[in-house]
């Protein structure tokens, strides 16, 4: 019984890991899409 509940959250570790890759690549495509957007406009300062 442990070892299938090792195994399954082994399993779930792995998922997550695997989604956070996911939305961390898009993330990145999201950034790199404004900066080629708006290279020559200066950001707001955030307050």
């Amino acid at each position: 019984m442990a070892d299938n509940m090792l195994e399954y959250a082994q399993k779930m570790a792995e998922a997550a890991r695997a989604g956070l890759a996911i939305e961390r690549k898009r993330l990145q495509e999201i950034l790199a899409e404004r900066q080629r957007k708006q290279p020559a406009e200066p950001s707001q300062p955030s307050r």
